[in-house]
């Protein structure tokens, strides 16, 4: 019997039935589904955990099980680290109500995707990695481990922050477009950019060094590879089966003028080699079936990397659930997010690996999705919502056509300032080539209708197109 999304979803039903769940939410807004699952799937009514409010619709919520804790930063990452330290570390009285809701001490957190396994309110997590998974995803060590299973990869070297120790190692692995330097995880975990560097120019070094020099003991230096950014996804299974999904395009741009790298989010219309996809999925199989062998890893594993002149080089592993997996998942309506919680936390179902990525992949192969997101970290309190379509030539303008348009564009208020964003419809551009430019116009799109502050950005060349 082949299996489709309702086989998942009966599947999965039992570890949610008349469970008492804390979920932690560290942006409100767009939640409605996952809390309708959780009323569909059996579950008691949960206590809501909010960090900040984000961009659209926010379900309402029951004020006898629900704490809002007006968490921020400066940056998304600051954001979403000190969501993290405050469901941790929560208010007495935020304890004291989730207690009066919870006096057997029955619930539950759900595994937030970014988290670890640390106790909420005194209360375990169900589907949260362990912290020696997480411990993965520092920079520092994910070379190493692309030697020891046998994968190709770029030069680098790790050195302290110290400028001739840097400079000596930029040098030598320069291949002509300045290097890349990136922390270690001293500070905790990071990701989206955030925490790197493109050093391109000598008065570039300065501001790197001062930087690191606040959140880091060690950098990893590696020459900056020209080409697609993408990252791909696997999967490793409590039986020791291991899968691989379909590779995604990473929406990273340049600055023109700058040495700045701006991450928005992925995008899956973008149809790489044949022979450069297969690998990449070799690659996730190879990773997710060594992590399960060495560690007991158990769940989605993400690799990052590019595919240059001479194919894909990975450049970082994430042991967890990516973003780019959400395009693929909708594409087969298959709730991934708790299907990788239950992996995770070892429930012995029957999770049919090779059927689910056969599903995955053939639903994936027409429905194509994206959605990209600038941050700017100016306030903004309003929301504001238009349509758009692009001409053959990847040019984008307003439309008041809401059923054929090709994205929705939007702009409101986030955790660091505001957020603009761009969601393609299925079939809102072509299949094949990279969709970063037409994400840039409509980026240039929101700065010309709402003065949104992103500025001018380039996406990578595609180095090795498709046929």
């Amino acid at each position: 019997m082949s299996v489709d999304a309702a086989y998942y979803e009966q599947l999965l039903r039992p570890a949610y039935e008349g469970v008492k769940f804390i979920v932690p939410l560290e942006v409100l807004a767009g939640s409605g589904p996952l809390l309708d699952v959780l009323a569909e799937w059996g579950a008691q009514p949960p206590f809501v955990l909010g960090g900040s409010p984000g961009t659209g619709e926010i379900p309402e919520f029951d004020p006898e099980r629900f704490a809002m804790l007006d968490t921020s930063g400066g940056t998304m990452l600051e954001a979403i680290r000190a969501f993290f330290d405050a469901i941790h570390d929560l208010p007495d009285d935020v304890v004291a109500k989730i207690d009066r809701w919870d006096p057997d001490r029955e619930a539950v957190a759900l595994g937030f995707w970014l988290d670890t396994d640390l106790p909420v309110a005194g209360r375990p997590q169900y589907g949260a990695r362990p912290v020696e998974w997480a411990a993965l995803e520092d920079k520092m060590t994910v070379d190493a481990l692309w030697d020891e299973i046998g994968i190709t990869r770029a030069a680098s070297d790790i050195v302290s922050v110290d400028e001739g120790a840097a400079l000596e190692a930029a040098s030598r692995l320069d291949r002509g477009m300045g290097t890349v330097w990136v922390a270690d995880n001293r500070d905790g975990w990071h990701g989206g950019g955030e925490f790197l560097r493109w050093v391109r120019h000598p008065n570039d070094v300065g501001e790197a060094l001062g930087f690191f020099s606040t959140c880091a003991d060690r950098i990893r230096v590696m020459p900056f590879l020209d080409g697609i950014p993408c990252s791909i996804h696997g999967m490793a299974f409590p039986d020791g089966e291991v899968i691989a999904f379909r590779p995604n395009e990473m929406i990273v741009f340049r600055v023109p003028g700058s040495s700045e790298l701006k991450y928005a989010s992925v995008a899956n219309f973008w149809e790489p080699r044949p022979d450069d996809a297969e690998y990449m999925r070799d690659v996730a199989r190879r990773t997710a079936a060594h992590l399960h062998e060495s560690l007991g890893y158990r769940g989605v594993v993400t690799i990052d990397g590019v595919v240059t002149d001479v194919g894909f080089l990975p450049t970082e592993l994430n042991p967890r659930m990516g973003v780019g997996l959400a395009p693929v998942a909708r594409a087969a309506d298959v709730p991934m997010g708790s299907l990788h919680r239950s992996v995770t936390h070892g429930d012995p179902f029957d999770y049919r690996p090779h059927e689910l990525e056969d599903l995955l992949m053939a639903a994936s192969e027409s429905d194509r999705r994206a959605f990209a997101r600038a941050v700017v970290f100016e306030p903004y309190e309003d929301n504001v919502e238009v349509s758009v379509v692009f001409d053959d030539g990847g040019v984008p303008a307003v439309t008041e056509d809401a059923d054929t348009r090709h994205a929705a564009m939007a702009m409101g208020p986030a955790a660091a300032g505001r957020s603009i964003s761009v969601q393609f419809e299925p079939g809102g551009a072509p299949i094949g080539p990279p969709l970063a430019p037409r994400i840039a116009a409509a980026f240039s799109l929101a700065d010309e209708l709402w003065g949104a502050g992103i500025g001018p950005l380039e996406a990578a060349p595609d180095l090795r197109p498709s046929a």
